[in-house]
């Protein structure tokens, strides 16, 4: 389960960011944590299109059971609209359309305290072409994290339904203008490797404006209508 949880909010991570407003293309991203193996997922592949407030995200596992099982459950779309403050999960084998209202943290005022603290190391690099300055984190629970950060493409905005608070570290991307290239927890400083994300490649250019469409063919359901088909 704890495989899931990391699984699902590096999902919600990339699925829910909004780039510089000027910027249009396409990003792909790489997530992978030890104990995905326990699922038969060697990592998982995150591919962005953003277009403005627009952004869809495919997801799909790598491994000999990423089709299987929960493992499968990881294998799935996302389009964002943050006009229209709406997410949709796009399940292709069903072809069914999860609709759900969202709303962008930076218009709550009541957010939640830093859940870590948040230490810049002087260190800098470059991570394909864009500038990037190393930032360290160490949470209550002392897991530790080395966070690779690039002004370069816009704040981090999380979005997230409605009535939730804002997460500290989301908090600190989005304050300080932060976008996350790469990132890398461990159990504690010094210690085993937890999880890891990368961005592996980012292109500008135009994207038809049909991707961010619900295809015709999909059934679209709200939670409600969820939880109906699943007998609750």
């Amino acid at each position: 389960m704890k495989t899931l949880i990391r699984i699902t909010l590096a999902v919600a991570i990339a699925a829910t960011t909004a780039f510089a407003a000027d910027f249009e293309g396409k990003v792909e991203m790489k997530a992978k944590a030890p104990d995905m193996a326990m699922l038969g997922v060697d990592s998982m592949s995150m591919n962005m299109a953003i277009k403005g407030a627009k952004v869809r995200m495919d997801m799909k596992a790598a491994g000999a059971g990423a089709q299987e099982g929960l493992a499968a459950m990881m294998n799935m779309s996302v389009i964002i609209n943050t006009d229209k403050k709406e997410a949709a999960m796009l399940n292709s084998a069903k072809k069914t359309a999860l609709v759900m209202p969202i709303k962008d943290k930076t218009e709550e005022a009541g957010s939640s305290k830093f859940d870590g603290d948040f230490k810049a190391t002087g260190k800098t690099d470059t991570i394909l072409g864009y500038k990037v300055e190393e930032y360290v984190s160490t949470s209550e629970s002392g897991s530790y994290t080395e966070m690779w950060l690039s002004k370069d493409l816009g704040a981090f905005r999380a979005m997230q339904q409605q009535g939730q608070k804002q997460k500290g570290w989301e908090k600190f991307l989005a304050d300080n203008n932060f976008f996350p290239m790469k990132l890398v927890e461990y159990s504690s400083k010094g210690g085993k490797v937890v999880s890891e994300m990368e961005v592996t490649k980012v292109e500008k250019g135009s994207v038809p404006d049909s991707t961010f469409e619900i295809p015709a063919d999909y059934k679209k359901m709200d939670l409600g209508d969820m939880l109906k088909g699943l007998g609750q």
